[in-house]
């Protein structure tokens, strides 16, 4: 729909509400400069109009209503009541890169590279700063911006840059005159595994830093899993059944959505199998309203794995049932992937 000046009205301060005449329909909100006092306006009275995001002079295109604009707020407050009193500018930040990580996630049914079918408007709304708050779901752009808008409510000092050639966007905070790079894209599969991180500047695994956040008790995850392994690797016993079995007992992974589940499982059997041919797939199961259910499927000596999220446990999967459920399609395979040792199925020919 073409949208003309009378329907949209950039908001980011209470003088600009003035602006608002009985045609104004579309409210973009400047992430720049928008405060708690105009949130909390849209928030009482803000009832007839969508919302859309703008950030560095550019206007916001992609609007919601405004029930997914209060849902996409109501995670913003329960972020900030929740941090714990007392912190810095830094440990403000690193709780709230900390928090976004656990509570938001990737959505492989978005990516377009992934799926046959694909349904943009799905894609729209995830890019939207309050879509994608309300769905939990993040893409690149929408994650940078979340990231900003809360460092703004903080009076935190945030930009959006760019980091390649490739439009790949990150943030650019700066604190005590130090200049810190962040890529919490990257970094969410290592925070919902609780492992340090990688793309938090100089601090990611800052161990007090992120005991005074709440986010590490004892030791980072990744470091224990580490440990262990090199026990059982004395022992004789480090295959990958045993692996499974160990990072099961380490790991929440009914808080760990598959496709990042899928991340950090590549890099631990990459370091510790790397002589062996073992391989992760993105497998989906057909629900009955046509929703794809994703799933991940590890192979390793003709031995099939999947995560049972109801068994709480890595269970193994005969080839037969393999088979079976992707002959009668009641699970299929994501684009660009290819299961290894499934000779009586030609993986590609669903597709």
């Amino acid at each position: 729909m073409k949208k003309n000046n009378s329907l949209v009205c950039s908001v980011s301060k209470l003088e600009d509400i003035k602006k608002i005449n009985k045609s104004t329909k579309y409210i973009n909100l400047l992430l720049d400069k928008v405060n708690g006092e105009v949130v909390s306006y849209f928030i009482e009275k803000g009832k007839n109009y969508s919302y859309a995001e703008s950030f560095n002079e550019l206007n916001g295109y992609i609007y919601v209503d405004y029930e997914t604009f209060i849902m996409g707020e109501t995670r913003v407050k329960s972020i900030i009541e929740d941090m714990p009193s007392g912190l810095n500018s830094l440990e403000k930040l690193r709780y709230v890169y900390i928090k976004l990580g656990k509570i938001m996630s990737y959505d492989i049914n978005v990516i377009l590279e992934k799926n046959e079918t694909f349904i943009f408007n799905n894609l729209g709304n995830i890019n939207n700063l309050w879509g994608s708050l309300a769905t939990g779901k993040i893409t690149n752009i929408s994650i940078v911006k979340i990231l900003k808008y809360l460092c703004n409510l903080l009076d935190i000092d945030c930009e959006i840059i760019l980091s390649n050639d490739y439009g790949y966007l990150c943030n650019k905070v700066l604190i005590d005159d130090k200049v810190l790079i962040l890529d919490l894209m990257k970094d969410i599969p290592y925070i919902q595994c609780g492992f340090s991180t990688m793309y938090f500047s100089n601090y990611n695994d800052d161990l007090e830093l992120d005991k005074r956040i709440g986010y590490i008790h004892g030791i980072y995850n990744n470091d224990l899993i580490d440990n262990e392994i090199k026990k059982i690797m004395k022992s004789g016993n480090c295959d990958l059944e045993h692996l499974l079995l160990l990072i099961q007992q380490v790991l929440n992974i009914d808080n760990i959505r598959p496709i990042e589940l899928g991340i950090v499982l590549d890099g631990i059997l990459k370091k510790y199998f790397s002589s062996e041919d073992i391989t992760i797939n993105n497998l989906y199961i057909n629900d009955i309203y046509g929703n794809k259910e994703h799933f991940l499927l590890i192979t390793g000596n003709n031995r099939h794995y999947s995560y049972n999220y109801r068994k709480k446990s890595f269970v193994e999967v005969s080839k037969q049932e393999l088979v079976n459920n992707l002959n009668s399609k009641k699970i299929g395979i994501y684009l660009e992937e290819e299961i290894p040792d499934l000779e009586m199925y030609n993986t590609k020919s669903i597709i």
